[in-house]
């Protein structure tokens, strides 16, 4: 069993392990055993899957996953790496940040042709050059970006603000930390 690299000193690898655990938990966590059907009965101690279940739906040992979740200094393969994403029904931002924290190139074709972002929110940002911006996604359902503040971002808390404006259902915020929100999946 080979250990993992440990290039940037110990303490920034045992963060990352720490980060790649939280970061698995948190996925099989979302997924019910109904949503991959499997029983869900009556007395389930934790949410979402178990871990025995996420091994055997990804096709690896339990131990296996069970290490990798717990953030021991083991190195999964990439092709472990892609059954457990899809196993764990990742995005492809979140399949990045697995492979990311698990010190793997992710070699799977982009699905989005190279371009993340729609042409129309790219001209925005684009055209607020040389400012700094980004763009955040809303959850599903809606919602407001947690930095929004009160009344969301077109509410009070930016209301005069020059940096802010209304653009495709969402706010562009150039400048300091510049911010653009949109819908999820309208990105």
């Amino acid at each position: 069993m080979e250990t993992m690299s440990e290039p940037k000193g110990r303490g920034a690898v045992v963060m990352r392990r720490h980060e790649l655990a939280a970061f698995l938990r948190s996925r099989r966590e979302r997924i019910t055993p109904e949503d991959v059907g499997l029983p869900g009965g009556f007395r389930r101690r934790t949410a979402g899957l178990r871990r025995e279940e996420v091994a055997q739906l990804a096709g690896v040992g339990v131990t296996w996953y069970t290490w990798l979740e717990q953030g021991r200094p083991i190195r999964a393969s990439a092709s472990v790496l892609e059954a457990v994403a899809r196993t764990l029904r990742l995005d492809t931002v979140e399949r990045q940040h697995l492979f990311r924290l698990a010190e793997m190139p992710d070699t799977a074709v982009p699905d989005h042709g190279g371009q993340l972002l729609r042409p129309e929110i790219q001209a925005i940002l684009d055209g607020l050059s040389p400012m700094p911006a980004a763009v955040v996604r809303q959850p599903a359902g809606g919602g407001v970006p947690p930095d929004a503040g009160p009344g969301g971002p077109e509410g009070p808390a930016h209301a005069g603000d020059p940096g802010y404006r209304s653009a495709g259902g969402g706010t562009v915020r150039a400048g300091g930390g510049g911010r653009f929100s949109c819908p999820a999946g309208a990105c």
